[in-house]
């Protein structure tokens, strides 16, 4: 029965992330046009990961940590050909600051 519902929890936790991680991917990474998620765990800390890749190339692997209610900014591209940040200065907007600027127009 736990295990039960601990896949349920991973089911909702990736149904309710992915269009955020998705946006995050989209809006900050050159060429990111399909996310995929591949799974998610908790490390010992209590902080939920999720993994996945995009492009429908299982190679371009990421990690995206949960640290508050939602997913935000916390993504580890896990391969070395992972796509390039759009911005040169490496920097990258959250994705309550992408809703934001959405919202605004």
């Amino acid at each position: 029965m736990k295990q039960q519902q601990t896949k349920n929890l991973e089911a909702t936790i990736l149904k309710t992330e992915q269009p955020r991680i998705e946006k995050y991917l989209t809006y900050n990474y050159v060429g990111v046009h399909d996310v995929t998620l591949t799974g998610s765990h908790t490390n010992p800390t209590g902080v939920i990961h999720i993994a996945g890749y995009v492009n429908d190339n299982p190679t371009l692997t990421f990690d995206a940590g949960i640290y508050d209610d939602h997913f935000e900014t916390a993504l580890d591209p896990t391969s070395k050909d992972f796509p390039l940040l759009k911005n040169k200065d490496r920097s990258v907007k959250t994705v309550s600051e992408i809703e934001a600027e959405e919202q605004a127009k």
